[in-house]
Parts: C-alpha cells; structure tokens; sequence
C-alpha cells in the first residue's frame, strides 16, 4: 500500500515540473508588459499572454493530481497553483467581458473592451486610443477635473492589471522553488 502512495505523491510533483518551463516564459513575459508605455497597449498584450493558457487550462490537470495529497506543503502549492488558473479564467476570453476574442483568436485591439465607468459607455481599446487628446474635465466627479475618458478607462485598465501580474508572478516564483 505504502509504494502505491509514494509513487502516487510523485505524479504532482512530476507533473508540476513538466510545466515550469512555460511557467517561466509566462512570468518572463508578464515583466517585460512593464516596458509598454501605454496601459490600453499593456492590457492588450496581457490579455494576449494569458489568453492561450486559458484556452488550453495545462494548469488544471496538475491542479487536481494536487487535489488528493494531504501534505501541508502541497496544500500551499495546490492554493498557487488554484490561485493562477483563478486569473487565467477571470482574464480569459469572455464574449461578454473585456477580452471577447474566441478560443485561439488573436487579442486586438478591436477586441478588448473597456468602460462602463464614470458614465462611460463600453467601447474598443481602438476607440478609446482616440480619445486620448481630448478635452480634459467636465466630468462633475471630485478629483477628476484633470482627466479625460482616455485617462479614465487607463485607470480602470491599471487597477485591472494590478490585480492579476504582480499576484500571477509571485505565484509562479512560488511554483518554480516548490518544484525544484
């Protein structure tokens, strides 16, 4: 009994380390979205890098071979590894959402969707990229004399982004130390 169940505990950690690899281009390429000037640009091309691992969920099976250990430090890993395919789904595709691209579609600009705030209806990246010289004020929100609809959905954009790089990132560092 006791070498089934060894043997058994050793098929999530394999597992685990057959996908460190594109683990580490998934991070590589979430710190490198910080040289992109643009936060409109910069979600694009978010949405772009976690979209395929969406749609391909390579995290799942690893998830759930995690699922039926007891050890506690397994447990923290099956939590990391539940937390990055929470942020894959939540910043997947979605055809009501903000990234409305299809299964194995590029992300465009044309595609990804923003507002729905401050009164703003929900247009394109390519329409709100513009807006970006336009007037700025007139909203009669405190605070927001000094901003246009461009400068908002940019806001809206950042906090977004926020939520899911620097968390996605620390999740896959802990991946990574875990697994070797």
């Amino acid at each position: 009994m006791f070498s089934t169940i060894r043997r058994y505990r050793a098929k999530p950690k394999a597992q685990l380390v057959a996908v460190i690899p594109e683990l580490v281009k998934l991070r590589t390429s979430l710190l490198e979205l910080s040289a992109v000037q643009d936060p409109l640009i910069r979600l694009v091309n978010f949405f772009q890098i976690v979209s395929p691992w969406h749609d391909c969920n390579e995290i799942q099976p690893v998830i759930d071979a995690y699922a039926y250990v007891d050890d506690t430090a397994d447990k923290s890993l099956l939590s990391d590894l539940q937390e990055l395919q929470a942020h894959f789904n939540n910043a997947g595709r979605n055809e009501h959402g903000w990234n409305r691209t299809k299964r194995g579609e590029n992300v465009s600009e044309g595609r990804v969707y923003l507002g729905n705030i401050y009164g703003l209806f929900t247009k394109t990246v390519s329409y709100w990229l513009t807006q970006k010289d336009e007037p700025k004020g007139g909203w009669g929100y405190p605070g927001m004399e000094k901003l246009n609809a461009y400068d908002v959905v940019c806001s809206q954009a950042e906090i977004f982004m926020q939520s899911h790089v620097g968390p996605m990132v620390k999740a896959t560092i802990r991946l990574e130390n875990a697994a070797k």
